[in-house]
């Protein structure tokens, strides 16, 4: 009785959340169509297992935003963000690590993205907005996709101004 508490506990945490309530929802739902008496699946247990695949993926992308950003510290970077699922704690086994990058303008952004996506190890799959310091100050003011991830996002590196 107390695993079923858990779930139904679960669900409740998922009410605010609508599009991840669903998917959660009906991943347990094909777990219970097919009866355990006939040696089928356990849906508690299916859902242990969706529950322990999420936290695995998201330990996966925590550790490999922290060999990114070490990494992109190295290359000069002036200021990293997160965004995305990691950043609001949403993590599904199919996400991927979200950062903005901004680099110092001694190259383009478009220069900068080619040195980042062959230097940055990826154990994940990572995608980065990668802008040059004038570039991002030019596009945050007309870009509200940008103004977006600077309000929501996470500044997880900032380099010290000298």
């Amino acid at each position: 009785m107390d695993r079923r508490r858990a779930i139904a506990k679960n669900l409740r945490s998922l009410s605010h959340k609508p599009r991840q309530r669903a998917t959660w929802y009906n991943r347990a739902a094909q777990t219970t169509r097919v009866s355990t008496e006939q040696g089928g699946w356990d849906p508690v247990t299916r859902l242990d297992d969706i529950l322990r695949s999420k936290e695995l993926r998201a330990h996966a992308l925590r550790v490999a935003l922290t060999s990114a950003v070490d990494r992109l510290k190295h290359l000069g970077a002036l200021r990293v963000t997160l965004f995305g699922s990691l950043a609001t704690g949403e993590t599904d086994v199919g996400s991927d690590l979200d950062l903005v990058v901004v680099m110092p303008s001694t190259r383009s952004g478009r220069a900068w993205r080619r040195v980042l996506y062959e230097q940055v190890p990826g154990d994940v799959a990572i995608d980065m907005l990668v802008y040059a310091e004038n570039e991002w100050e030019r596009e945050l003011p007309i870009n509200s996709f940008l103004r977006d991830i600077q309000k929501h996002g996470r500044v997880v590196y900032e380099k010290a101004v000298q």
